[in-house]
């Protein structure tokens, strides 16, 4: 039971990691306008920072759950997950801006930190 808040909140760093990688390939294929794109990259860059604050301020994990935790991977999983945000709001500031390149090179680079977070953060949680 106590597993529960840790679990949510990296369940909502992965919906801002999968909503991030479906808005730019939205993007990409332009089958969106920028407004829907900064709304709803917004509400999503809202919802995943609120995952990666709350895990950063949960105590150490171990005690939430039953299972072994590898401490090891814990720091980089929430280092990645941090950069992928700050990737995540320079996508939105470059979608909005619209330079030629600079919005696509960000859009490739931030879902591949965030998924490095999500597989860290499985490395750090493994299963039994």
């Amino acid at each position: 039971m106590l597993a529960i808040p840790l679990i949510t909140l990296q369940a909502v760093v992965e919906v801002a990691v999968g909503g991030m990688l479906a808005l730019f390939i939205t993007d990409v294929t332009r089958l969106v306008t920028r407004g829907f794109l900064a709304s709803t990259g917004g509400v999503l860059l809202l919802i995943g920072v609120l995952g990666v604050a709350g895990q950063y301020f949960l105590p150490d994990p171990s005690h939430l759950t039953d299972h072994f935790v590898n401490r090891a991977w814990l720091q980089p999983a929430l280092r990645l997950a941090a950069l992928f945000m700050v990737l995540f709001l320079l996508y939105l500031v470059a979608v909005y801006l619209r330079p030629p390149v600079l919005h696509v090179i960000i859009g490739l680079v931030a879902p591949s930190a965030g998924l490095a977070s999500v597989i860290a953060s499985a490395y750090a949680f493994p299963t039994p």
